[in-house]
């Protein structure tokens, strides 16, 4: 901005330095060297509209060519990648749903969905998880029976808490009673109240089946047969 309005005054301090020499002159009476003194100026006013106008061009044509560049540059349009439907329907059978309690929102009332569960803001009631894990956030506070095969609480819980896997984070704080398989709390958590052990649940054993050889049954045969023939002939 400020390099433009220097351009367009310099004609206009050309001007003045001519009439200012021209004063000079004829104050000190250079009558003779006027005429060189103006040639000068005029001299060096064409040279600098030549270096101008040559600045000019060069910069102008610096910029058509950068516009050509990005004209010309061919454009990669994202190209999806083939996916398998057998990967993509494994993909949405594996992942779970997540809710989320969002934080300032208050909930009251009953819970019971599959899949995890995030409260970041304040929920009265039960909640009951089939398959997921419950994430109490910082800011998250529940007040009520809650159960879930792993529960993460980094906030405040208040109540009654059952599950496999229960983690207290250096933020969480539980008051009440806990009910878990697992249970852990990092430093910096607080748990006030209850804790009792459950017991792991156990995977019903497979039925064995021995299968005896046929000469072994053969054998036990002739056996019994033998000692029924001895008997009676006894």
């Amino acid at each position: 901005m400020k390099s433009d309005r220097t351009k367009q005054n310099t004609p206009l301090w050309f001007v003045w330095l001519a009439w200012i020499s021209g004063l000079a002159c004829y104050a000190f009476g250079w009558k003779h060297e006027f005429p060189f003194i103006a040639a000068g100026l005029l001299l060096a006013f064409v040279i600098y509209l030549i270096i101008n106008k040559k600045g000019f061009v060069m910069f102008r044509k610096k910029t058509q060519k950068m516009a050509d560049e990005i004209e010309v540059s061919p454009l990669n349009p994202a190209v999806d990648s083939p996916v398998d439907e057998n990967e993509s329907s494994v993909g949405r059978q594996t992942s779970r749903r997540c809710t989320v309690i969002a934080q300032n929102t208050l909930f009251t009332g009953n819970i019971d969905i599959e899949g995890d569960i995030h409260v970041y803001g304040k929920v009265q009631g039960n909640i009951t998880l089939k398959d997921g894990i419950l994430y109490v956030m910082r800011e998250g506070f529940i007040e009520g029976e809650f159960t879930s095969p792993a529960i993460v609480i980094n906030g405040h819980v208040s109540g009654t808490c059952v599950g496999e896997s229960i983690e207290i984070h250096e933020h969480g704080e539980m008051e009440g009673i806990v009910r878990g398989v697992a249970f852990s709390i990092r430093p910096g958590g607080c748990f006030v109240g209850k804790s009792e052990r459950l017991a792991a649940k156990k995977e019903p054993e497979s039925e064995r089946v021995v299968e005896m050889k046929k000469n072994q049954s053969e054998k036990t045969e002739e056996k019994t047969a033998e000692e029924a023939a001895v008997l009676s002939i006894v």
